[in-house]
């Protein structure tokens, strides 16, 4: 038995340590049909490195006092 698919939408989310201590950014980044949210993004990040792009790295300051690490992350629509 397989279990049911369900629409996702998948944003790329920054969340900042530091002196960027807040929600940084987010982003929609797509939507897709899967059977569970891990799945959800392992589809937009394969769609995102299939269009020869890259998804973002830590953005840091340049004291080392903060920094901004970029995730995705899926939300039953």
């Amino acid at each position: 038995m397989t279990l049911p698919k369900k629409k996702y939408e998948v944003y790329l989310v920054g969340t900042g340590h530091g002196c960027f201590n807040k929600n940084y950014s987010r982003h929609l980044m797509g939507e897709t049909w899967a059977v569970s949210k891990k799945k959800a993004v392992s589809n937009i990040h394969y769609r995102i490195h299939k269009n020869g792009e890259e998804l973002p790295g830590t953005l840091e300051d340049s004291y080392g006092m903060g920094y901004v690490v970029y995730t995705l992350e899926a939300e039953e629509v």
